[in-house]
């Protein structure tokens, strides 16, 4: 279990800078997008994508965003353990 672990860490960090990458550029994109029919109808678009790719784009990554998340807290339990032990022993 931890040869697959050491093998997943750097991966999934890697997976996660990506992700936090794609979620980030969609997120101000669609923040600075023109808002109702104007994006619509005036042909809008970002990257080559319009308004609705990017939101399934933004809540797509989004979603594979925490589930990465959650695999980094699990392979990292025991750093972050021990990381709190020595905290509250300083105290």
């Amino acid at each position: 279990m931890k040869r697959i672990a050491a093998k997943l860490k750097p991966l999934v960090s890697c997976l996660l800078f990506i992700d936090f990458l794609i979620v980030t550029i969609t997120g101000i994109s669609l923040y600075f997008a023109p808002v109702g029919r104007i994006a619509r109808f005036g042909g809008w678009n970002f990257l080559g994508m319009n308004k609705f790719t990017l939101k399934n784009i933004h809540t797509i990554t989004g979603f594979i965003f925490v589930l990465l998340i959650v695999i980094h807290f699990i392979l990292n339990f025991r750093v972050l353990i021990a990381e709190i032990k020595n905290l509250m022993k300083r105290k």
